[in-house]
């Protein structure tokens, strides 16, 4: 049985936001969906994708759709085990050269970096919320719709 998220990240891959605007983010989302909301922090930055719903990685400068390998050689030079997980170092783009950080590529369906990540199962409304949550987290968020 497949099931659907929602799942909020900061646009900033490296902000975590302070715990008592966590729990009234918190609050606010179990209150709206009614159902269990899980809260992951990360001592690293971490890759957060749509898992089923991912589809393909474009290239924001030349277009160009990237192959399963030359993205995944371009989050393998980004990541440090040892230190901060991905680091959004720019790195020349295999299609293009341009330099890109992995967070600057253009994810099919949205995907993104972050330490701090709320989600909670599909609801109907998960657009409406948003604007509230970026105030209580003060933070601009990104949205994944992940399917697992």
């Amino acid at each position: 049985m497949s099931t659907n998220y929602v799942c909020y990240i900061p646009t900033d891959p490296f902000f975590l936001p302070g715990e008592s605007s966590q729990a009234m983010a918190i609050q606010l989302l179990a209150t709206t969906t009614g159902s269990k909301i899980r809260r992951e922090v990360w001592s690293q930055v971490q890759y957060v994708s749509a898992m089923g719903n991912h589809e393909r990685v474009i290239c924001p400068n030349c277009q160009m759709e990237l192959t399963g390998e030359q993205w995944q050689e371009m989050m393998n030079i980004d990541w440090d085990d040892n230190v901060s997980g991905f680091r959004m170092n720019k790195h020349p783009a295999p299609c293009c050269a341009m330099p890109l950080a992995v967070n600057e590529l253009i994810y099919e369906w949205r995907e993104g970096f972050a330490k701090f990540c709320l989600s909670a199962e599909y609801f109907e409304t998960w657009q409406e919320i948003v604007p509230r949550l970026e105030e209580l987290l003060n933070t601009k968020l990104i949205v994944i719709l992940q399917h697992i």
